[in-house]
């Protein structure tokens, strides 16, 4: 939003209004440093939508091991239930 990272509670908010399978597009910038991306993930997984998020290679070196992993696990479990 302008150039700066929206908050948790407007991006949930606003997504919260989608229906299940709705394929959404995070990227710009560098995604993986947003404060709350796992906690993201989580929420909208459990919410059955699909999270495209497009990363530059060099920011993921940036980022320690465990927050990479973290999100790879997300991406790679079963879905939660509804």
């Amino acid at each position: 939003m302008n150039g700066k990272q929206a908050r948790f509670d407007d991006i949930t908010r606003l997504l919260g209004l989608l229906p299940s399978g709705v394929e959404i597009a995070m990227g710009g910038g560098d995604t993986v440093s947003y404060p709350q991306l796992e906690e993201l993930l989580v929420w909208a997984k459990i919410r059955g939508l699909v999270m495209n998020i497009a990363v530059n290679a060099m920011h993921l070196y940036r980022h320690t091991a465990s927050t990479s992993m973290s999100v790879l696990r997300i991406f790679s479990s079963q879905p939660s239930p509804p």
